[in-house]
C-alpha cells in the first residue's frame, strides 16, 4: 500500500497535469482574448530584441520593431522577453505562444510552492483545496499563462514567502539568503511584489523578536539589502528622474480616488470577476479568524495587509484592470483552504464521519462554481480573421512607420500583425482618465497635430468600430483633411493630406 507521502505526490502531481492541459487548450492562437495591449506590449519588446542584430531579416522590418519598442511604455525591467528573445533564436523565428507557456510553467511552479507553503503552516486537507483552486480557478486558467510579468510575479512572490515562513520556523542564513534572492527577484520582475513580501517578513520578523527589538536584528537589514533595496532603488530613480515611470505613476496613483465611489465599486468589480467577492470575503474572515497560531496570524495578516498596500498604490488600475488582481489568488486559495480544513474538522468532532479529502472536494467544487467568471477566448476562427485583417491594413499601408491607430487593444495587435508603427489616438475612457487626473482635454486640432509630428504621421488606421461610431468629431475631420483609401465594416484606412500617395 503507497505511503500517504506519496499518495500526496500523486495528488500534487495530478493536479498539476490537470492545471497544465486546461492551459495548454488554445495556446497557440493569437493572444487576442485575454488583454491584447499587455500581451502585444511582451510580443514587441521580444521581436525588438530578437531582429536586433539578425541581417536576415530586412532593414525595414528591424526599424518598425525597434520604433516600436522605443515608443511604447517600458513599466517593468524585460526579463520576460528577454527569456522569449532567447527563444526566438533558438527556433530560429518568432513563435507567439512562447511568452504564455513560459508563464504557465511560472504559474504551475507557484502552485507548487503555495502548497508547501499551506501544508507547513496549516495542514495538507488545506494545502490541497488552496492549490486546486490556485490552477482551476475560472479566471486564472486564462491569467495564468497570459504573457506578462504579473504570472511570474506571483510564482515568486509565494515561493519567497514560502522560504520566509522556513526561515521563521527554522532560522539559518541559507534560507534568509534564498528568501532574499528570490524576494529580489520578484520585486525586480513587478515592484508592486514588494508589498506583501515586505508585510509578511515584517509581521514574522515581530512575531519572532517583538516590535522594539525588530530593528536592531541583522537578518532584517539582510533581507532588506537583497530582496528589497536594489529593485525599489530603481523604481524610485525612474519615478523621481521623469520619463516613463513617472508619468506611469501620475497615470496610476490618483489618490483623490480614494473618496470616490468609483474605486471602492471598480475595485469591488474586479475582484468579483476574478475570484468572486464573496468568496474573497469569506476567504478574508475565515483566515484571520482561524489563524491561530502566531505564524499562522502573521502570515495571514501581512500577506492581506500587503494586498491592500498593493491595492493602496495603484487605485485607479485596480479599479479598472482586473488582471491587477491577480495577487488576491494565492491569498484567496489559502484562506478557503483554512476554510475547509477547520470545517472538516469541526465536522468530524461533531460525530460527522465526512473524510477530509472528500470534504474538500465537495467544497472545492462549490467554490470553482462560484467563482466562474469565465473568461471568453476569442475562437480561433476569428482571432485568424482579425490577424488576417491587421496583415491587410499593413500592406495597404505599406508598412508604415507613421500610422496614427483608433484601433482595438490601443492598436498593439496591429502594430505586431500589420507590421507598422505610429502611435494610437485617445479613446473615451482615456479622456476619462485625463479628467480624473485633473488635466485639461485638448481640443481635436491640437490633438492630431501633437500626434502627427510625433511619428510623422502619414495614416490613420480604425479597427475599433465601436468607438469610431461614437467619435463624430474625427470622422468629420477624416474626411476633410484626409483620403479614404480603403475600408469596410471592419476597418477604415485614411491616407492623411499632404502624405505621398
Amino acid at each position: 500500500m503507497a505511503s500517504p507521502r506519496r499518495l500526496a505526490a500523486l495528488g500534487v502531481a495530478l493536479l498539476l497535469a490537470g492545471g497544465l492541459a486546461v492551459r495548454l487548450v488554445g495556446l497557440t492562437d493569437p493572444p487576442l482574448g485575454f488583454h491584447p495591449t499587455r500581451q502585444y506590449h511582451g510580443l514587441i519588446v521580444a521581436r525588438a530584441m530578437y531582429v536586433a542584430d539578425r541581417s536576415s531579416i530586412s532593414v525595414q522590418e528591424r526599424r518598425t520593431a525597434q520604433l516600436n519598442r522605443s515608443r511604447d511604455i517600458q513599466l517593468e525591467p524585460p526579463l520576460m522577453e528577454r527569456v522569449v528573445a532567447a527563444g526566438y533564436v533558438l527556433t530560429g523565428h518568432e513563435v507567439t505562444w512562447y511568452g504564455r507557456l513560459f508563464s504557465t510553467l511560472a504559474w504551475l511552479a507557484g502552485g507548487v510552492a503555495l502548497f508547501a507553503l499551506t501544508r507547513r503552516v496549516f495542514d495538507q486537507t488545506a494545502a490541497f483545496v488552496a492549490l486546486a483552486f490556485f490552477l482551476f480557478v475560472p479566471y486564472g486558467v486564462e491569467a495564468g499563462r497570459s504573457f506578462q510579468p504579473d504570472p511570474l510575479m506571483v510564482a515568486l512572490t509565494v515561493t519567497t514567502l514560502l522560504l520566509v515562513v522556513r526561515h521563521h520556523q527554522a532560522p539559518s542564513t541559507r534560507d534568509l539568503l534564498a528568501a532574499a534572492v528570490v524576494g529580489g527577484i520578484a520585486v525586480f520582475v513587478k515592484g508592486v511584489s514588494v508589498f506583501p513580501i515586505a508585510a509578511v517578513f515584517a509581521a514574522l520578523a515581530f512575531v519572532r523578536h517583538g516590535w522594539r527589538r525588530v530593528l536592531l536584528q541583522r537578518e532584517v537589514w539582510v533581507f532588506g539589502a537583497i530582496a528589497l533595496l536594489p529593485s525599489l532603488a530603481f523604481y524610485v530613480y525612474g519615478v523621481a528622474t521623469g520619463g516613463q515611470l513617472q508619468s506611469q505613476f501620475r497615470m496610476t496613483f490618483i489618490p483623490h480616488l480614494f473618496v470616490t465611489g468609483f474605486f471602492w465599486s471598480g475595485w469591488w468589480r474586479q475582484v468579483d470577476t476574478v475570484v468572486s467577492a464573496p468568496l474573497a470575503l469569506i476567504a478574508l474572515i475565515g483566515s484571520v479568524a482561524f489563524a491561530r497560531r502566531p505564524a499562522q496570524r502573521a502570515l495571514v495578516v501581512g500577506w492581506w495587509l500587503g494586498y491592500l498596500l498593493y491595492a493602496a498604490s495603484v487605485p485607479y488600475h485596480i479599479a479598472t484592470h482586473n488582471y491587477y488582481q491577480l495577487p488576491i489568488i494565492p491569498i484567496v486559495s489559502l484562506g478557503l483552504g483554512m476554510v475547509a480544513t477547520t470545517a472538516a474538522a469541526r465536522l468530524t468532532a461533531a460525530g460527522l464521519r465526512v473524510a477530509p479529502p472528500i470534504l474538500a472536494a465537495l467544497l472545492l467544487v462549490v467554490l470553482v462554481a462560484a467563482a466562474a467568471k469565465r473568461v471568453h477566448p476569442v475562437p480561433r476562427g476569428t482571432a485568424r480573421s482579425t490577424v488576417a485583417l491587421y496583415e491587410r491594413i499593413g500592406a495597404l499601408a505599406g508598412h508604415s512607420d507613421g500610422v496614427l491607430m483608433l484601433s482595438n487593444d490601443y492598436g498593439y495587435d496591429l502594430r505586431y500583425h500589420g507590421d507598422v508603427s505610429g502611435v494610437s489616438w485617445p479613446e473615451r475612457i482615456d479622456d476619462r482618465l485625463t479628467r480624473l487626473q485633473g488635466k485639461p482635454i485638448p481640443s481635436l486640432d491640437d490633438r492630431f497635430r501633437q500626434l502627427s509630428r510625433a511619428v510623422s504621421a502619414k495614416w490613420f488606421a480604425v479597427t475599433d468600430m465601436d468607438e469610431w461610431k461614437n467619435q463624430l468629431s474625427l470622422q468629420d475631420y477624416l474626411n476633410s483633411h484626409a483620403t479614404r483609401v480603403a475600408g469596410s465594416n471592419k476597418f477604415v484606412l485614411y491616407r492623411l493630406d499632404g502624405a505621398p500617395a
